[in-house]
Formats: structure tokens, C-alpha cells, sequence
């Protein structure tokens, strides 16, 4: 069995009313929408299919998708659109009309990633990439290892107003958190609340792939 790492952070939003007095919040990527952006690992790049904005500014002007290397130069760069949604406090980005949506990196190297709109930066989420090459020469590979907040991060949700709702949990794993180089393994969740065990979950996932894998589990 593996244990659960500590939680780094928790993002919680809790949106009771939403109107033109109400008070004004900095607009901000949701993280999970950047983590769970679909990967290659054979050439180190990203998809851009829909990344959620909370709390939108009135006009959104000239998005994009920036990825930067540790001297600040850009490594590439995928223009976006926004859409509006039917609750005013969302919104979304996608990639803008005409454009793939791939965001190319591959290559080793300390990056960052960040949403830039009107020449500001809405959200930015540091990231590494390893490359891999495999030493068998009768089936070369090369791959992409990434690395960041999917190591950390992770939150729990309910549903508001239902007493009897379900805990879920949510959180990313890799292959490579296994003790003893295992090649996958059951995980089990365990909730401490001062040093003993308040809840558990009721069966193991099973995490089996060494990119990053996004799991939701009910307590």
C-alpha cells in the first residue's frame, strides 16, 4: 500500500451571489483545468481544449497560452478565445479559431506556464520536463517526464446544501510515488484529524501509469 501524501494546498471556491455590486475579485485560472491539460510524453507538448476562468474581467482582450524557459524567454505560444458562460462568474478559454491548440515544448528544462490576457497575467503554473531514452536498442524510446504541482496538489468537494452528500476526493499520482520501483500499485486514502484516522476509503485505486494521472474518489 502507498500512503496518501500530505495535501500543499487546497483550493476551496464558494460562490454564494454574483452581481454588479458585488465585491471584485481577481480573475484567476481554476488549477485543475491547467494540470489536467492533455500531455504527450513522446514529444513533451501540450493540448489546449478548455481551461476554466473564474471571475472574468468585463472585456477579455487578446488571450493566450505563454510558456516561458528559466531565462524568461518564450518557448511557445497558443492564442486563445474566450467564451462567456451562462453564470457570469465563469468563463472558459479555448484555443482560438484556426489554431490546433498544440503547445509544443520538448525539451529538458525548468518552465512556467502562464494565461495572459490585456498584457497580464492571470495564472501561472510552474512545470519541469526530464527527457528519458531508453537503453535498449532494439526498441528505442524517448519520452517526456513532466513534473510540478501534480505531485502536490489536491482538494477535497461536496455537494452544497446536501447533508448526506458525498466527500470526494481529488488528487494526481504517478507511478514513480510507489516505494521499491513498483510498476503500479492499490492506494488507499486515510483522512487523519490529530494524528488518528477520522475516514478512510472504501477500496484502493489502482495508479499504473508513470505520467500523471488524475484521480476522484468518494469517501
Amino acid at each position: 500500500m502507498c500512503k496518501i501524501r500530505p495535501l500543499a494546498t487546497v483550493l476551496l471556491l464558494s460562490l454564494t451571489a454574483f452581481s454588479a455590486l458585488a465585491q471584485t475579485y481577481k480573475p484567476a485560472v481554476e488549477h485543475q483545468s491547467l494540470l489536467n491539460m492533455r500531455y504527450y510524453e513522446n514529444n513533451g507538448g501540450f493540448l489546449v481544449e478548455d481551461l476554466q476562468l473564474v471571475f472574468p474581467p468585463p472585456n477579455v482582450g487578446d488571450p493566450k497560452l505563454v510558456v516561458t524557459d528559466q531565462s524568461g524567454a518564450i518557448v511557445d505560444t497558443v492564442p486563445l478565445r474566450y467564451e462567456r458562460m451562462e453564470f457570469p462568474a465563469f468563463g472558459r478559454f479555448r484555443a482560438a479559431s484556426g489554431h490546433p491548440g498544440n503547445l509544443r515544448v520538448g525539451r529538458s528544462g525548468n518552465f512556467v506556464m502562464s494565461v495572459v490576457a490585456d498584457g497580464q497575467t492571470i495564472t501561472s503554473m510552474p512545470f519541469t520536463l526530464r527527457e528519458e531514452n531508453s537503453a535498449d536498442p532494439f526498441n528505442p524510446v524517448k519520452r517526456f517526464v513532466r513534473d510540478g504541482p501534480w505531485r502536490d496538489l489536491g482538494y477535497f468537494s461536496v455537494v452544497p446544501d446536501d447533508p448526506n452528500g458525498e466527500v470526494r476526493f481529488s488528487w494526481w499520482m504517478s507511478t514513480s510515488e510507489l516505494p521499491g520501483g513498483m510498476k503500479q500499485g492499490p492506494v488507499t486514502l486515510h483522512l487523519l484529524v490529530n494524528g488518528k484516522e477520522f475516514a478512510a476509503s472504501r477500496g484502493p485505486v489502482v495508479a499504473s501509469t508513470n505520467d500523471w494521472y488524475f484521480f476522484a474518489h468518494k469517501q
